[in-house]
């Protein structure tokens, strides 16, 4: 899909299960998912299953994602003010629940 990421919002007064700014009809995000894996799990999209050269791509990726979260966990830890504690820095929420907000928004696209 063609996404502009500076024309995505995220509606910080709406708290209602399910709700973020992936669910928020006008960012047209809700089938982005989709066409996303379909297109990484297609030949052009290099994790295909027909080649071992797929295999080695995702381990690669996965990878690269765990890096990423560390670093994400590490530079939340060091810019929120006070250290966290282990239970508000373990999990990162992007869609609201019936008993807790979502803690990742989206500000100024």
């Amino acid at each position: 899909p063609d996404i502009h990421l500076d024309s995505i919002r995220d509606n910080l007064a709406i708290h209602r299960p399910g709700y973020s700014f992936l669910a928020d009809p006008d960012n047209k995000l809700q089938n982005a998912f989709r066409a996303l894996s379909k297109l990484a799990f297609s030949k052009k999209g290099g994790f295909s299953f027909e080649k071992n050269t797929g295999k080695d791509k995702m381990r690669r990726y996965l990878s690269k994602c765990d890096a990423f979260v560390r670093l994400l966990y590490a530079s939340i830890h060091m810019t929120s003010g006070m250290p966290a504690r282990g239970e508000e820095l373990r999990v990162i929420r992007w869609a609201d629940t019936v008993a807790v907000q979502r803690n990742v928004f989206i500000y100024k696209g």
